[in-house]
């Protein structure tokens, strides 16, 4: 046998063991990836969510938004300790350049996305879409960044 079959036979050898024990690889059901403590609960959860939908702003104003999530993501990760602190902070920039509404919308569809993704590191969290808007309301009042910087480096409740 040629070093190539073999490769493909051990290859395919580890594929069916991995595909037989493949009920022990199985992601954890939605509910329990987003720390709740049953699927009832989930799922109330989210048809509250679902009920407090912001509607969404002019694509102009989503595109801007996703501009200054993408350029302004990487400074929030490193000037800011905690996460909250980094939603308060893309609220405000995303309100001073597309406006308070759009920056309400992105905290929400942030959030939503959180809980229909069934990954436990992003998980859903309703304080994260408040402290967004909170940035949004010191980004409606300033035009800079440095007043972003400075209004939300402050401590924030955990969640």
């Amino acid at each position: 046998m040629n070093k190539k079959t073999a490769l493909i036979q051990a290859l395919v050898t580890s594929l069916a063991a991995l595909a037989a024990g493949s009920e022990s690889l199985a992601a954890p059901p939605c509910w329990k990836a987003e720390g709740f403590p049953n699927s009832a609960a989930f799922e109330k959860q989210k048809s509250n969510w679902q009920a407090e939908a912001v509607p969404a702003p002019a694509p102009w104003n989503m595109l801007t938004a996703y501009t200054i999530f993408k350029h302004e993501r990487a400074f929030a990760l490193s000037r800011f300790k905690s996460d909250k602190q980094v939603h308060c902070y893309m609220g405000c920039r995303i309100a001073q350049d597309a406006n308070f509404h759009t920056a309400q919308w992105a905290g929400w569809k942030k959030e939503d996305k959180d809980i229909n993704d069934c990954n436990g590191n992003t998980h859903f969290e309703i304080m994260d879409y408040q402290v967004t808007v909170v940035g949004a309301h010191y980004g409606a009042a300033s035009n800079r960044q440095e007043a972003c910087v400075a209004s939300c480096d402050q401590p924030f409740p955990p969640r």
